[in-house]
């Protein structure tokens, strides 16, 4: 999937981070990967992951994060036409654990995408220390809610 067929979604696409300060609510938010996953699983969700872009070496590193079996995964799901056009991925669980892994061990940061109705969109923005900056209409709700 291409950012203008994330565009077409709703989901709150964000050409830079101060784009998001300037037009959403933001909160900053720690959370281990597991949280993460958790906070996120039962939802709607895309996200830009740019392994796909990335130079061999790049990719090797990234490897040695991963099991013999996520890295088979990323190859099935590898995108057949213009890989480095086709950034954004709707989530599995399977792709989620290993995103909000490579975000927590800061090897690679992804940005999630939470489609829905306007109140439960949101976009969470991974950064070092294990944060999300969370952009929104109206707030991150710690009880999963949103």
């Amino acid at each position: 999937m291409t950012i203008m067929d994330l565009k077409k979604t709703g989901a709150i696409y964000l050409e830079n981070i101060n784009e998001g300060f300037n037009h959403y609510t933001s909160e900053i938010v720690k959370l281990d990967s597991g949280e993460a996953f958790e906070s996120l699983k039962e939802k709607k969700v895309y996200a830009d992951f740019y392994y796909f872009k990335l130079t061999d070496e790049e990719r090797s590193r990234v490897n040695e994060a991963l099991s013999d079996e996520e890295e088979s995964y990323l190859e099935e799901i590898r995108p057949k036409e213009n890989p480095e056009e086709n950034l954004i991925f709707l989530l599995d669980d399977k792709l989620l654990k290993i995103l909000t892994r490579l975000n927590e061990k800061e090897i690679l940061f992804s940005t999630f995408y939470i489609t829905g109705a306007k109140e439960h969109q949101s976009t969470w923005w991974g950064n070092y220390n294990r944060e999300y900056v969370i952009f929104s209409y109206g707030g991150y709700d710690k009880d999963n809610k949103r």
